[in-house]
Parts: structure tokens; C-alpha cells; sequence
């Protein structure tokens, strides 16, 4: 008996079970104050450029908080700065797609004599923060939202270092969020037209954990249907298992259930091709334990586990044990020797 299998429904397009990134507070509406008098007064008309930093919170509507001057050259600017801040308008940050607070933000005034006051935001801002892929084996204890608050450092070059986990909600996340944040780059803080590191910058990760509790990365979908086809249409399963090679080396510590399904699926094909039929069994019988959404696929993967077990000489765990398939039958090609 020849054993054939069918192209297999590869990735599964149920919900994402990945962390989701956040979306930083944005100003809207924002304006400068005037040069006060009382300044004109207390510094003369000669008096250089003056730079007055402003900290503040941006809260889930929108509107500015808890503003507070972090450095001034003289106080007479401070009521104008602060009733300037707390007139601004901000699109507030959002965390899974919802409104969240944000904090410590940072503006530096510069005030000059007869011209426009300007307002820089001189502190961190992040350039890029993909999100780090939800750990396979974090997901059977996980409940359906986790989050994991993050502290860490920014350099004058805008990476992270000093990555500390200040809170969590399940600390089997914790190493997936610190190495995510790793690959996070920033544009750098700025203190007087010079980049200087900034400290205690903090960030939550949360992952939503979807009902199927599924989730494929476009780069990993792409090498394992490549792999899938050295199988299928070109019957070359060493180049199938070099590309599987890469795979694992690269994205196995955080496969998600559908790119460990993928996985074991195409693997299960390779193995099979070359008549490694305990090799096959073994990784079809991983994929059934996982789960397939798709009715065929599955429905070939059951009978293949069939097959094999029966070949092999093993009881099915798919089958009562009045239902268990008689030994002997067709001879197989390629099959092992009997002993």
C-alpha cells in the first residue's frame, strides 16, 4: 500500500494570540505662550533665549494633567507655561485599541524676545516597538488578557537597555516582553541640542489571548508553505527539512499553536515522504492534539494517524478497544521489514 497525502491546510485564519502594541498620546491642538511681561520686566530687553521644561499627563480623554515645571530660569514664566499645557489637546494613548493614560511626558519652551515662542518635545519616542509573538507555553495557565509593565532605560542612540519587569499579571511572560523590548529602538531624548540617556521609561505589554488561541507571523507562514512545497510538488523532502531547520532555529522558542501545528504538519510530510513512518506518526498525532480549524485537513490527518498505527503495529488512541483495525492487511511499500 502506498501512502499519498494531500496538500495540507497549512495556517489556520482563527484569532491572533499575540501581544498587542501601543499607540502613543498625540497632540491635536496645541499652542504657545506669549513672552510674559513680568519676564520683560524681571530679565530686561537684552536677556538671551530662555528654555522652561514642562512634565505633564495626558489622561484616556485627551486633556492634559498634572502639570508641573521640571526646569525654569526664573518664575515668572511659570503661570503662562502651565496655562498654556493644561489648554492642549491630545489623542490619548491607546493600549489593545483602547484609551489609556499616559505619563511624564516632557515639553521645552524657549522663550525669545519679540518672536514666537516654540515648544519641542525633547524627551524619548518610540520608532519602532513590534510586538513579541505570545510563548506557546505560556498559553494553557494564561487567562484571557495578561499584562506585563515594563521599565527600562533609552541610550543616546535610542536603544533599551536596563530592562526590568516592575509588574505582572502572569510572569510566564515576563522573558517574552524583555526580549521583545530589546529589539525596540527610540528617538533619543535631547537636553540642550546634545542626545542624553533617559531613565525609567515604562511600557505595557498586553496579550490577548483569543478563543483559539491561535496565531501565525507572515515570515514563518512564508518558510514553512516553501517547505510544504519542496514536499508536495517537488518530492524533495532534504529540502524540506533544511527550511524546517531554519525555522525551528529561528522562531521555535516562541512558535504560537498555529505555527506549531504548521510545523509538525509539513514535518509530519517530509518524514513520511522518506519512510520514516514512526517520525510521521509521532508529528501528525501532535498536530491532532493541537487542533486544526479546517474539516478536511483534519479529517486527513485522523485517517493518516489511522494508517500508520496500523502499520506500525500500535493501538490507535482514536479508536475504542473494540474498534482497534486487525493486524496484517496489504503489503506496504517502503514499509520497515517485520521482525
Amino acid at each position: 500500500m502506498k501512502y499519498s497525502i494531500g496538500l495540507f491546510a497549512a495556517f489556520l485564519a482563527a484569532g491572533a494570540a499575540f501581544a498587542q502594541e501601543e499607540t502613543p498620546a498625540e497632540p491635536t491642538l496645541r499652542t504657545s505662550p506669549a513672552y510674559p511681561a513680568a519676564c520683560r520686566q524681571a530679565l530686561g530687553e537684552n536677556a538671551p533665549p530662555q528654555h522652561v521644561s514642562v512634565m505633564f499627563d495626558v489622561s484616556k480623554d485627551g486633556e492634559t494633567e498634572n502639570v508641573r515645571v521640571r526646569e525654569i530660569p526664573h518664575d515668572c514664566f511659570t503661570d503662562s507655561v502651565i496655562a498654556a499645557v493644561r489648554d492642549w489637546v491630545y489623542e490619548p494613548r491607546r493600549v489593545d485599541d483602547r484609551r489609556a493614560t499616559e505619563e511624564d511626558l516632557e515639553v521645552t519652551f524657549t522663550f525669545v524676545l519679540e518672536e514666537p515662542t516654540q515648544a519641542e518635545e525633547f524627551d524619548v519616542k518610540p520608532l519602532l516597538r513590534q510586538p513579541p509573538v505570545y510563548p506557546v507555553g505560556c498559553m494553557r495557565k494564561a487567562d484571557e488578557l495578561e499584562r506585563v509593565l515594563v521599565e527600562f532605560d533609552v541610550d543616546v542612540d535610542g536603544e533599551t537597555e536596563n530592562i526590568s519587569v516592575v509588574d505582572t499579571t502572569n510572569s510566564c511572560l515576563n522573558n517574552s516582553a524583555v526580549v521583545s523590548i530589546e529589539e525596540w529602538k527610540y528617538r533619543p531624548k535631547i537636553f540642550e541640542g546634545k542626545a542624553v540617556p533617559r531613565e525609567n521609561v515604562q511600557t505595557i505589554i498586553t496579550y490577548h489571548l483569543s478563543d483559539e488561541r491561535r496565531g501565525s507571523r507572515p515570515g514563518v507562514a512564508k518558510k514553512l508553505m516553501r517547505a510544504q512545497k519542496r514536499v508536495a510538488k517537488d518530492k524533495d523532502a532534504g529540502a524540506a527539512f533544511a527550511i524546517l531547520d531554519e525555522v525551528e532555529e529561528r522562531f521555535g522558542e516562541n512558535f504560537s499553536v498555529e505555527e506549531l501545528s504548521a510545523f509538525h504538519q509539513v514535518r509530519g510530510m517530509a518524514l513520511l515522504q522518506t519512510g520514516d513512518y514512526a517520525g510521521a506518526l509521532d508529528d501528525f498525532r501532535i498536530v491532532k492534539r493541537l487542533g486544526v480549524n479546517d474539516t478536511d485537513t483534519s479529517q486527513v490527518i485522523n485517517e493518516m494517524i489511522l494508517k500508520l498505527e496500523a502499520e506500525l503495529g500500535i493501538a490507535s488512541a482514536l479508536l475504542g478497544p473494540d474498534q482497534q483495525p486487525e493486524s496484517g492487511g496489504e503489503e506496504t511499500e517502503g514499509a520497515p521489514p517485520s521482525e
